[in-house]
């Protein structure tokens, strides 16, 4: 996907740019093409091909461009344990998404919750 897509998030120091609204800005048109604003702060976002992966301190909500940006593929998004630095992974093929979080499960520490997407089913588990 060629594309010239910047996804900027506040710092919210200034009520314009509030660290829970997520503003989409096309380079090649010079404009804002879309704003997302969410419950709570985004402590970080990943993209890989058309999949945006938004990370929030106790959830992650994915997104996919060529589908529709403005509603997310899994309503409430996925659990995580507290996640106060962001930490996620996406993988993207041809066949499938994989999403990769901490465990929401607070006494598995070091575990990860790996969710797979593909068109046709959604596939969870958890990997040591």
């Amino acid at each position: 996907m060629d594309t010239q897509l910047f996804f900027v998030v506040g710092t919210g120091e200034n009520s314009d740019w509030p660290r829970n609204k997520l503003f989409i800005w096309n380079d090649a048109e010079k404009r804002r093409v879309s704003q997302i604003e969410f419950y709570q702060p985004i402590i970080d976002l990943l993209m890989v091909g058309s999949w945006v992966l938004v990370a929030f301190e106790d959830r992650v909500m994915p997104f996919n461009l060529d589908k529709d940006f403005s509603t997310s593929w899994a309503q409430n998004g996925i659990p995580t344990k507290i996640n106060k630095r962001g930490l996620i992974d996406l993988y993207v093929d041809s066949s499938c998404v994989r999403i990769v979080v901490p465990v929401p499960n607070q006494e598995k520490e070091g575990h990860a919750h790996v969710t797979i997407i593909n068109m046709e089913e959604k596939k969870e588990g958890e990997i040591d």
